[in-house]
């Protein structure tokens, strides 16, 4: 599995289905036929990486954002976005 380097462009994948649901965001793979449910903050990336960007983009934004220990935000956010890459949810390069 690929790791997330602060500085890989990262995207999520367009062949992906998404809709929000009560500030809450699913995403559908058609052809795995598997779903995701994105909390507020998972959310909020997801909208992030609509556009060609990289981890370090999305933890700054998030760090401006949210009142939380920078630290804190950038060791999820990179959990998260790992999480993202092994199940396919993103394209990298």
């Amino acid at each position: 599995m690929p790791t997330i380097d602060l500085n890989d462009k990262i995207q999520r994948k367009q062949t992906l289905l998404d809709t929000e649901i009560n500030h809450e965001t699913v995403l559908m793979d058609v052809q795995k036929g598997e779903y995701y449910g994105l909390d507020d903050i998972a959310s909020a990336v997801w909208q992030l990486l609509a556009q060609p960007t990289t981890a370090a983009q999305i933890i700054t934004t998030l760090i401006q954002r949210y009142d939380g220990e920078a630290e804190i935000i950038r060791r999820d956010t990179l959990a998260l976005l790992q999480n993202m890459a092994e199940r396919d949810l993103l394209d990298l390069g």
